[in-house]
């Protein structure tokens, strides 16, 4: 474990930590293992904590919650920190996993992804037929995932459209390793295009910490950490993201217990099916709306 503390393969909240980091009841501990490792039983790795600290997070927090069970597709509130599949750096039970045992469906499978960190709404499909009916829609833009998200400044919105949103384009590189990607502002061999619309919710004056806006984000595109890395290319990061945005600034806020920033703060809130043929075999969805209140954890003046 001391070893593992060296390198920095252990992270609290999403950030790297260091040995004389004290910990705090809902901080969430992951802990990156070398492929050797992956051999190792879990009586093989022992981990200690204070007799008064919780490890676990309470069954009603970290449940995901059903929004929508259909005869085609199921949609589930997924909490913030929970992998949405299994994974060399995934601990505990990912949701799909989680999802397949509670209905007693093996062949449940995710339509599309969800980043850890980000909480909100994500879709499964029941089978084959209807993953490819998903996938069809979304190819197609007939399914339109909203996310709403707190980014730090204040967001210029002098270029809306009539709808109040603002479209911005770019190009996205992801290199072979590592987990990060990057944005520019023209094509380049091995670039992607990426396409966000944002619209302007509200602004806050946060005392001592600076201005905060809340977006409403639609993608376009959809890339590998697309709003993350667009808007904090675009000069204003997700509050709490500590891989695109910055630490020192996160610190500069507070959650709503009073503790340190602990989650990145960005939901995935709306999933709006339209524009559906009567001949689809998801026409019955056509115009449905399934939609939730994000779970902002930060102290902002009238939120």
């Amino acid at each position: 474990m001391f070893r593992t503390l060296k390198k920095k393969d252990i992270r609290i909240n999403g950030r790297r930590v260091t040995a004389d980091l004290t910990l705090s009841e809902g901080d969430e501990v992951a802990v990156y293992l070398p492929d050797e490792s992956l051999t190792l039983k879990p009586d093989d790795i022992s981990v200690s904590f204070p007799s008064t600290f919780q490890t676990t997070p309470s069954h009603e927090a970290y449940e995901p919650r059903e929004i929508y069970r259909g005869p085609d597709l199921l949609i589930v509130d997924k909490p913030q920190g929970m992998a949405v599949h299994a994974g060399a750096r995934v601990l505990g039970t990912p949701l799909v996993d989680l999802l397949r045992e509670r209905y007693g469906t093996p062949e449940l499978t995710l339509c599309h992804r969800l980043d850890q960190g980000t909480g909100g709404l994500v879709m499964l499909a029941f089978g084959r037929a209807s993953l490819e009916a998903a996938l069809d829609l979304m190819e197609r833009q007939r399914l339109v995932k909203t996310y709403r998200c707190l980014v730090l400044g204040v967001w210029d919105a002098a270029d809306a459209g009539s709808d109040g949103f603002c479209t911005r384009n770019a190009w996205l590189e992801k290199p072979d390793k590592g987990g990060r990607v990057f944005i520019h502002d023209a094509p380049a061999s091995g670039r992607l295009p990426v396409c966000t619309r944002v619209r302007l919710l509200h602004t806050w004056d946060v005392s001592g910490a600076g201005p905060v806006s809340e977006l409403e984000v639609e993608l376009v595109t959809g890339r590998t950490h697309q709003i993350r890395a667009h808007l904090s290319w675009l000069g204003h990061p997700v509050l709490g993201d500590g891989l695109y945005g910055r630490n020192a600034d996160n610190r500069r806020f507070l959650e709503t217990d009073g503790g340190k920033v602990r989650r990145q703060q960005l939901f995935a809130t709306r999933l709006l099916f339209q524009g559906i043929e009567k001949n689809h075999r998801l026409a019955y969805l056509a115009n449905r709306r399934f939609e939730i209140e994000p779970k902002y954890t930060v102290r902002l003046e009238g939120l």
